[in-house]
């Protein structure tokens, strides 16, 4: 009796074991069946949510960042009606104030209505911002994974052991920066809404479609991609080797919140520095293709500042760059690069941030149960 009772025991028990096996292995976690899965989707959200909250605490900063690139007049401290005639009259723009770049119609306003003013291109603002930090930092977390598998042996022997996930970050970062030029239409209404808001006024998206051509949409493409790549391998690889040297992490997903912080910061300075110059030919160009369609209210002015010329400048990136260089020179490339250091590069490293740690937390709730 003993023995059969402690063989039947022993079946139960192997049943179970077989049961509980196959459970745990046909489920990563509570949510998905795949541990692939349960991972793609903790980056989407984790991404997707840094994107929101980025969103929603410095679409105002950006605003002002891109009207200071944009801008192309002397800054004086005069008001419009107390401003003193120009010195020479060859001078092509007008001098303006400080709070008519930022505020535009609003910079007589009250404090409320400035602010206000800040908010142009909201949802496209929205679309471009959530898509892009999907697809940057949780197409980059994708990718990285994808190579760490299946070429981390080859970084190892270029680089050695132990920098090679810093350059495997670094690498799949430019390659997702390099592709974000596919979102580049939701960019340029962005911009230009932030710098000209009235240029969709009674204009509804079935307007725009019709009179905007889709090479003027993708302005500024060539230039994005010159921009994006070096821009993303910074922010990536700096990030990767500031948390390598000072934290001893190779792991992004082990790092603390302040020590993601940390690191991004010296990231998102690498790349700001970097990058300034191109984001601010990358800026006019697409302005001024928007222009070429669009000439409201506003444009109309700009083209009585600038002696109407604004529709014979140059649309290229070369041709903006030299003319950046010849007008304004070569300090031009760096317009509102302290206020992005200051504003804009805490943007990007709590977006940053925000992303990884949001990444790191799906990933333990929807992975937990293969753990178990």
């Amino acid at each position: 009796m003993n023995i059969s009772t402690d063989v039947m025991r022993g079946g139960a028990s192997s049943t179970t074991k077989k049961k509980n096996t196959k459970a745990s292995t046909s489920s990563s976690g509570p949510y998905f069946a795949s541990h692939t899965t349960a991972l793609t989707v903790a980056t989407i959200l984790g991404s997707g949510s840094a994107g929101m909250i980025e969103l929603g605490l410095f679409h105002p900063v950006d605003t002002v960042v891109k009207r200071l690139m944009t801008n192309r007049a002397p800054i004086t401290h005069y008001r419009p009606h107390h401003q003193p005639a120009l010195k020479a009259a060859s001078e092509l723009v007008a001098p303006t104030t400080l709070a008519s770049v930022i505020f535009k119609d609003a910079s007589e306003k009250g404090a409320l209505s400035r602010y206000k003013a800040l908010f142009p291109g909201f949802g496209f603002a929205t679309a471009y911002k959530v898509a892009q930090r999907v697809w940057r930092f949780g197409g980059q977390a994708v990718l990285k994974e994808a190579i760490d598998k299946h070429h981390n042996s080859t970084f190892e022997r270029i680089v050695g052991r132990k920098h090679a996930r810093t350059l495997n970050e670094a690498i799949s970062g430019s390659f997702i920066g390099l592709t974000e030029v596919a979102l580049l239409p939701l960019d340029v209404l962005k911009i230009k809404l932030q710098t000209d808001p009235k240029c969709l006024q009674g204009r509804g998206l079935r307007t725009l479609w019709n009179q905007v051509k889709i090479s003027q949409l993708y302005a500024g493409a060539g230039i994005t991609i010159v921009r994006n790549i070096p821009g993303s391998f910074a922010l990536f690889g700096g990030s990767a080797l500031a948390r390598d040297y000072l934290f001893g992490i190779n792991d992004p997903r082990k790092a603390t919140f302040w020590q993601h912080l940390v690191a991004a910061s010296v990231g998102a300075s690498i790349s700001i520095l970097l990058t300034s110059p191109l984001d601010v030919v990358k800026t006019r160009v697409q302005t001024r293709a928007f222009d070429l369609s669009f000439p409201t209210a506003g444009a109309a002015a700009h083209n009585n500042n600038n002696n109407n010329t604004t529709h014979t400048k140059p649309l290229t990136a070369r041709g903006v760059w030299r003319e950046l260089l010849r007008e304004e020179g070569l300090r031009a490339g760096y317009k509102g690069v302290l206020p992005k250091l200051l504003t804009i590069g805490p943007k990007v490293v709590l977006s940053y941030t925000m992303a990884q740690c949001f990444i790191g937390q799906f990933s333990r709730l929807f992975t937990t149960g293969s753990a178990n």
